[in-house]
Parts: structure tokens; sequence; C-alpha cells
């Protein structure tokens, strides 16, 4: 953890044992406020409430994934997909 008083040194990882690289994303207002509500709760900054979730320190729960379906055979054994319009 980062001590009170003490000047970050710059190529010096602070909290976890890698320097952190600058990252650029862009988002709308609503998923900043809600990134912001979320880093207020954990007391940490954005970086780092998204750093801990990439980390899985902050679990994220597992996405819903439908089942691929299979195309469907012709009588000649190929497959073939229908397009939707």
């Amino acid at each position: 953890m980062p001590s009170i008083g003490k000047k970050k040194l710059r190529g010096i990882p602070e909290l976890w044992d890698e320097v952190k690289k600058a990252v650029k994303m862009t988002l709308t207002p609503t998923a900043i406020e809600g990134l912001d509500q979320w880093a207020k709760k954990y007391g940490v900054s954005r970086s780092e409430l998204v750093e801990r979730i990439g980390r899985g320190v902050i679990p994220l729960p597992e996405p819903e994934l439908e089942p691929e379906s299979e195309p469907e055979s012709s009588e000649d054994g190929d497959s073939k997909l229908e397009l939707a319009a």
C-alpha cells in the first residue's frame, strides 16, 4: 500500500508488482457515473477499480452464454445456413 507523504516514483510499482500502462477508454457519461459510484464504494479510483476487476480481485459474474446452434444439414450432407434479411 502507498505510504502517506511519500512521493511516487515514475517506473516504480506502487500497489502491484508491475508498472501500470496508460490506456484510453471511451465511455458514455452513464458508464462513467457508474464506475465512479463503484469506485467510491470500494474507496479506490476509477483506474484502480478497473485494475482490480481485471485481476479478478473484484469478480464479475460469469456471462450466460447461449449454446451455439448447429447449421441444418441438407439431404446431401452439405450444411446450409439461413441468412436473415
